[in-house]
């Protein structure tokens, strides 16, 4: 994993290939006595001249959990969906 700043030069890099994870739980308390948390993940590739726009958008995953906290198996199962849909399958598709 790299962890990368506002500005840094290897944002430049045009091999650079970031895989962002975007998640957020809605709590218990907000929805019943459901939570809810839903994660999704987004791909950039540096361009240079045109910025970096997302390269590949993958479906959000969500993992309902009545009465407080997703499971940690319900959690990984839906990170492994969401990264083969979104990165895996994506990249071995560019390569044929």
């Amino acid at each position: 994993m790299l962890t990368l700043a506002a500005n840094d030069e290897r944002l430049a890099d045009p091999a650079l290939l970031a895989v962002l994870l975007h998640a957020h739980t809605r709590p218990a308390s907000e929805l019943g006595d459901v939570s809810v948390t839903a994660v999704a993940l987004s791909l950039y590739r540096s361009r240079p001249n045109i910025g970096a726009p997302p390269f590949f958008i993958a479906p959000p995953e969500a993992v309902a959990a009545p009465g407080g906290a997703a499971s940690p198996e319900a959690t990984r199962a839906a990170l492994r969906r969401l990264l083969a849909s979104g990165v895996a399958r994506p990249l071995l598709a560019q390569r044929r």
